[in-house]
């Protein structure tokens, strides 16, 4: 039978390379990056850093390089499960994106600890909570609606179950059991602890987020016109409330908004994506310094096209945020995804609109 993987060779380099730009800038531990196309569900480019030569294996001593990590490596996505918390929120049917939250002065206290944000950002809507990826605010729509809906949401996209590529070594991560969990755990669930996931499910459940609510199979082998056409849709969500978060996470990148992840932003094209960053457990709980960077995006928001995740585990120096390390890889590989495939562009520039 003849075997042909979906991998587009020129997506594949610039995601190489923009990859490893970041991961040697970065003196990074790890890095991964995940594109998915959001109509057939196929991956259009997967790379990993540290790397290897193919061609010349009889020099290497690190043998974890040969690992993909991006379906074998598991982590606690951070903040970039925020969406789907927002998502669970909406089903509940006690929010809507203008719903107000208190998220003042900053930090709360839960159950004897503490959950903080960068800032006071103050009164928020549920769609700022998003924008200004605060902790407090999703884990007061957390501790409002309980885990029980937020793990049911994360349940239907895919989270703790092999995804099926049939690669070696793919690994289901881990989505808890919420029934009997205290006040604290509810609360960081909502934005990203607690939980595992590798980088190819992120974009996976991000898909289901850019297609209206349909979760499809992931596919690293070329599908045929059939059998895209005979793909098993499921809708998952409701067509709306994807909308809706797609329309919450566009604010995500832009300026006027108060946007996390300027960085990201792709010339001629809009945006909606989110920004991750999650310490890094160590040999005695969480490592205050050891962070994984994480942005989820999609584009155009407007119809989109192509998912893609970028993870840099451990990146050293005084810049860590998602919106400052994962963020600027995004962006150039998207733009450049977008030319190769030869999607049209759904945003004026200030010239084109005179």
């Amino acid at each position: 039978k003849r075997l042909e993987l979906r991998i587009d060779f020129r997506i594949q380099n610039i995601a190489y390379r923009e990859l490893k730009e970041e991961f040697v800038a970065r003196r990074a531990k790890a890095a991964s990056i995940v594109i998915l196309d959001v109509n057939t569900g196929e991956v259009l480019a997967m790379a990993n850093q540290p790397s290897y030569n193919p061609h010349n294996k009889s020099d290497m001593t690190d043998f974890s390089v040969l690992r993909n990590r991006a379906i074998t490596d598991v982590f606690e996505p951070g903040s970039t499960v925020k969406a789907f918390t927002v998502a669970a929120a909406l089903e509940t049917g006690l929010y809507l994106p203008e719903t107000v939250i208190e998220t003042s002065p900053g930090w709360m206290m839960v159950s004897g600890n503490e959950v903080k944000d960068l800032f006071d950002y103050g009164t928020l809507t549920t769609s700022g909570v998003i924008t200004k990826s605060s902790n407090v605010g999703s884990s007061k729509i957390a501790l409002d609606i309980g885990a029980e809906p937020i793990r049911d949401v994360l349940s239907r996209l895919g989270f703790g179950e092999v995804l099926g590529t049939g690669f070696p070594g793919e690994r289901s991560g881990v989505l808890p059991n919420p029934r009997k969990w205290g006040r604290h755990v509810t609360a960081t669930f909502s934005f990203g602890y607690g939980l595992s996931a590798t980088a190819l499910q992120l974009a996976n459940a991000y898909s289901v987020l850019a297609d209206n609510g349909f979760r499809k199979p992931v596919s690293l082998l070329k599908l045929s016109n059939q059998e895209v056409k005979d793909l098993p849709r499921v809708q998952v969500l409701k067509p709306q409330i994807t909308v809706d978060v797609r329309e919450m996470l566009r604010t995500v990148v832009d300026a006027s908004r108060g946007g996390s992840a300027l960085e990201a932003n792709v010339p001629f094209y809009s945006v909606a994506g989110k920004t991750g960053t999650a310490h890094v457990v160590g040999d005695s709980g969480y490592e205050e310094n050891l962070h994984n960077s994480l942005f989820v995006g999609m584009l155009p928001a407007t119809n989109p096209r192509v998912v893609i995740v970028v993870i840099v585990n451990e990146p050293k120096g005084k810049e860590h945020y998602g919106g400052q390390v994962a963020a600027p890889v995004f962006s150039r590989v998207a733009a450049g995804a977008m030319r190769i495939l030869n999607i049209s562009p759904d945003v004026m520039s200030e010239s084109q609109k005179l």
